[in-house]
């Protein structure tokens, strides 16, 4: 659990004083390794700290504690927020993030701003020195473009997780344009090919500007799926055009940043080779943009079907997409039919994202999105409801 602002808390649900006992107890064990991570959840962090980071400190806040008897929760909790207070304060430091993108290496593409960072388009990458070489991960292919970003951050983790959140916003968008209201059916059985069309290559690099490139470090991106290139000249100018819609429409919004999100999470579903688990993460960005929550399958599939004056067929089939995704969760039983499982269900997701562009000017946030939604659909129901509140305003307002 992450808080945008504020030090470390516990969380409710742990029982703080049971988990340091067993974790105090096993510091010289493997057990250690199983129970510490749990910490990670039981207390609050700010969102700007990174899983990774965060563990560092956890571990660094126990160490310190670990000879003698099992200090109190809070003598463990003030040594966290030691440890949060002194990351906070790192000086930010330039990060260069490069790597690469299945997309025409003839196009002539202009840098891209994504979440504040800009995307610049290269011709070639720094080719990896001897002995830098990544074990079984093949180089950026020659037919993927290149893109490096520049941005401020504390450490290479935290650099390489925002520059990727800017580049899966971009190629969200991309592959939104590309796929939007498409499916595809592979008779046979499915190749377990990824539905974006613009993926990633299969390696990145990041590293500390003002170190040079001598602190260089090197990551594979998994799992990666060599494709064709998106070439053709139609295809630029359609990702152009969706490019200048999503932002007219995220500019406008209120909640842009949720709407982003959403892009995001949209991408890297439709990323996955595995297509049930593309279709197990598709969903959840489905649960994500309509704010019902992962439990209100009713209220959710009551939201969406909302989107057409006529809910049929609309709510049968969100219902049987349920269906589906509960046998997937609880009895672990993927599908045979998983590409047009996805197909269904990521025309949902589309139209919803339709919907929070074009209407999110209206509302404070997808919560309250997600209220408009639940109004009755026709308009005598709805003037009804109006007179109603009206009356209540009117009442309430006399005291009475």
């Amino acid at each position: 659990m992450s808080r945008k602002n504020g030090l470390a808390k516990w969380n409710d649900g742990f029982d703080i004083v049971a988990l340091l006992e067993r974790i105090y107890r096993s510091c010289n064990s493997l057990d250690f390794e199983l129970y510490l991570p749990v910490l990670l959840s039981a207390v609050t962090w700010p969102d700007d700290i990174p899983e990774s980071t965060r563990l560092e400190l956890v571990r660094a806040s126990i160490q310190v504690q670990a000879a003698g008897k099992v200090p109190a929760a809070e003598v463990v909790l003030e040594k966290i927020k030691t440890q949060q207070r002194a990351y906070l304060k790192r000086r930010l430091t330039p990060h260069i993030v490069s790597t690469s993108l299945s997309v025409s290496t003839s196009w002539r593409l202009y840098p891209r701003i994504a979440l504040g960072h800009e995307i610049r388009f290269l011709s070639r990458l720094d080719a990896a020195r001897p002995g830098e070489e990544l074990y079984g991960v093949p180089e950026d292919p020659k037919s993927y473009k290149k893109i490096r970003l520049r941005l401020d951050a504390r450490a290479v983790e935290d650099a390489w997780r925002r520059a990727f959140d800017a580049i899966d916003l971009l190629r969200g968008i991309w592959n939104f344009g590309l796929g939007r209201n498409r499916y595809r059916i592979t008779f046979g059985g499915h190749t377990g090919k990824p539905f974006n069309s613009v993926l990633l290559g299969p390696r990145f690099t990041v590293y500390d500007e003002n170190a040079g490139t001598e602190s260089r470090n090197q990551g594979c991106i998994t799992p990666f799926h060599l494709v064709r290139p998106v070439f053709d000249a139609a295809e630029l100018k359609v990702i152009i055009a969706t490019e200048r819609r999503v932002c007219r429409g995220l500019a406008r919004a209120s909640y842009h940043d949720a709407i982003e999100s959403g892009f995001i999470r949209y991408c890297r579903a439709l990323d996955e080779p595995d297509l049930n688990s593309s279709f197990l993460s598709l969903w959840s960005v489905l649960e994500y943009l309509s704010a019902a929550g992962a439990e209100r399958y009713k209220d959710m599939i009551g939201r969406i079907s909302m989107l057409w004056n006529r809910q049929e067929p609309h709510r049968s089939v969100l219902n049987h997409l349920r269906l589906v995704r509960n046998q997937q969760v609880h009895a672990g039983e993927g599908s045979g039919l998983a590409e047009a499982l996805i197909g269904q269900l990521k025309f949902y997701v589309e139209n919803l994202l339709v919907f929070h562009l074009s209407q999110g000017h209206r509302f404070e946030g997808l919560q309250e999105a997600g209220k408009f939604l639940d109004l009755p659909g026709g308009v005598n129901e709805l003037k009804r409801q109006t007179y109603l509140l009206k009356s209540a305003i009117s009442v309430r307002s006399k005291g009475n």
